[in-house]
């Protein structure tokens, strides 16, 4: 008998708190339109977002801080024409962004998340990391150049 008494309160806790999380849940945007209208009162929304086959990335307005408004980037999935190092880098990794309301109310869907100085996260740091790396590589490859061109002079 106890059993079926827990059973009938946890059923109506649920009951009771279903409500709640459709209140709270993000809207779910199909469009860049509509991410954009939702971002431009900073409201709760979620989008997909197929970058031409090489990566999906969630986009989640969280809500309102402050001044802010709180935008969350994932990288979902990673295309397999990538190396597995750099989709182990990228997968599953997420950066958040507080970036002021009156300049995210303005923006297009494809600026979002583009302005690294507001976001911080495991994500934000693979970018840099994949930044820092390139132009290592671009130094010492012009390193050479112009070593060899002093050398050519002396």
């Amino acid at each position: 008998m106890k059993k079926r008494g827990y059973l009938f309160i946890f059923i109506g806790v649920l009951i009771l708190l279903s409500p709640l999380y459709l209140v709270f849940k993000p809207k779910a945007c199909d469009t860049a339109g509509c991410f954009e209208q939702a971002a431009a009162e900073c409201k709760k929304a979620k989008i997909l977002a197929d970058d031409a086959g090489k990566t999906i990335s969630e986009y989640t307005i969280k809500g309102k801080d402050d001044e802010d408004c709180i935008l969350k980037v994932e990288v979902k999935e990673v295309s397999s024409d990538f190396s597995a190092t750099t989709r182990r880098q990228f997968e599953g990794k997420f950066m958040l962004c507080k970036i002021p309301r009156n300049e995210f109310s303005r923006m297009k869907f494809e600026a979002m998340g583009g302005n690294l100085d507001y976001c911080s996260g495991p994500l934000k740091e693979a970018m840099y990391d994949i930044v820092v790396k390139k132009l290592y590589n671009l130094v010492v490859k012009d390193m050479s150049t112009v070593l060899d061109e002093i050398e050519r002079k002396l």
